[in-house]
């Protein structure tokens, strides 16, 4: 499971997957066992060291501009 951690998702072994390796290798208990452990596991220390960061972005005055483009019609004085 640490090697997986490491790994990008879309390689990472699947909690059947699992499960059906440790089976292979003599584990006898049921499934559901097995996927609330990973599935704490991956929340805990697993994937730990995935860590979300926010970056303020700060702009200088003319470095950065937002503006929507639009197209408005006016009636002024009946015209």
């Amino acid at each position: 499971m640490k090697a997986d951690a490491r790994r990008p998702k879309h390689e990472r072994r699947t909690v059947k997957a699992l499960y059906n390796e440790i089976k292979a290798a003599g584990y006898e208990g049921g499934y559901t066992g097995v996927a609330d452990f990973i599935r704490a596991w991956r929340q805990g220390e697993g994937l730990g060291s995935a860590v979300k960061a926010f970056v303020p972005l700060a702009f200088e005055l003319g470095e950065a501009f937002q503006f929507e483009w639009s197209e408005e019609g006016m009636v002024i004085g009946g015209i």
